[in-house]
């Protein structure tokens, strides 16, 4: 694990006593979550300028564990570990940023052996086992907990899709994942599509140490082909960057998201009613400022919208707003006259 590193010459005794000079402060750590908090702000500003040095750089990662090990178990996080053990490692953690040590650590690098010294001599303990069973123990909670996310996830996604039918998931440069939605399951090719647009939730997956684009695109292909996605019939189920996009957008027709209004000139027209159709594009970046992107919250906003007393209305029509599969059977009521 540190093939690259001369253990120095210190006898069992000497780093025997140095650890043991700091069991007691050890044992106040974990009994104070508050006094522990202050002290790992301190080593996480060691760790920092540990990565720096070539005798501790090569094992900082174990260092880390140790951190969040200790982290964990303080919180009542994590507790399948001896008490002895535990104390033996914030007794190594203690003696990393202790101003007193076997070697000044003003002489470079060589002022550094010391605090390695008492590292491998607790990992040589047994300690190196406890932090793998720690590594596996945290990487199982986090894919479970990203589990949930994704499931989660799937279920904002299926609101904005809607009553609609998924067809393609794409992601911009900018962080957007744009979802072509088709109306009708079974369309053909090239199929009617309305974009929606939902960002990605950046900080949430970095929470689970998602950062990477290709690891953003492995959770959102896990999350897409959740059962409360409905998909467009023999669509491929993956998620595509926007540049490898663009051998595929003749498969599609995109609707833009426009509010047709259909408006007579008469207020007391008889049904069929002469209308002329005007549109207006969905306000969509200003609705999601307040949250509404799925499609029964934009139609929501709109028919509390047309109520209001600026609206006139033709005598006699429900004031309610209506998605366009919805109205097929709604247009023999009206002449469309073109202009």
């Amino acid at each position: 694990m540190h093939k690259d590193f001369k253990k120095p010459e210190f006898s069992r005794e000497e780093l025997h006593a140095a650890l043991h000079a700091n069991e007691d402060e050890a044992l106040c750590l974990i009994e104070d979550a508050d006094k522990w908090a202050e002290f790992k702000a301190k080593l996480e500003a060691f760790v920092k300028k540990a990565r720096k040095i070539p005798v501790l750089g090569g094992m900082i990662d174990d260092i880390i564990c140790m951190i969040e090990l200790a982290d964990s178990y303080i919180k009542k996080e994590y507790s399948d570990i001896p008490v002895g053990t535990m104390v033996s490692i914030v007794a190594a953690l203690i003696y990393l940023i202790s101003p007193i040590d076997l070697i000044p650590d003003f002489i470079p690098i060589i002022g550094y052996i010391d605090d390695a010294a008492v590292v491998l001599f607790v990992l040589g303990f047994g300690v190196d086992k406890d932090l793998d069973k720690y590594r596996r123990w945290k990487e199982n909670n986090r894919k479970n907990a990203l589990d949930s996310f994704e499931q989660i996830l799937a279920e904002e996604l299926a609101e904005v899709i809607g009553d609609g039918y998924l067809a393609a998931v794409i992601v911009s440069e900018e962080n957007i994942i744009k979802l072509l939605v088709a109306m009708e399951q079974d369309s053909e090719l090239p199929a009617d599509c309305i974009i929606k647009e939902v960002n990605i939730p950046v900080k949430a997956l970095a929470e689970f140490e998602v950062e990477a684009e290709k690891d953003v695109i492995g959770v959102l292909d896990e999350t897409i082909v959740r059962e409360s996605i409905k998909w467009l019939n023999g669509m491929e189920k993956r998620t595509c960057l926007e540049p490898d996009f663009d051998d595929r957008w003749d498969d599609f027709v995109i609707q833009e998201n426009i509010i047709k209004l259909l408006v007579a000139m008469e207020q007391d027209s008889e049904l069929p009613a002469d209308c002329i159709i005007k549109e207006v594009n969905i306000p969509v970046k200003a609705l999601a400022e307040f949250e509404v992107e799925a499609e029964k919250d934009v139609i929501g906003v709109l028919d509390e919208t047309i109520v209001r007393e600026s609206i006139k209305w033709l005598n006699g029509m429900e004031k309610r707003t209506c998605l366009e599969p919805d109205f097929d059977d709604r247009w023999d009521d009206f002449v469309i006259q073109e202009g």
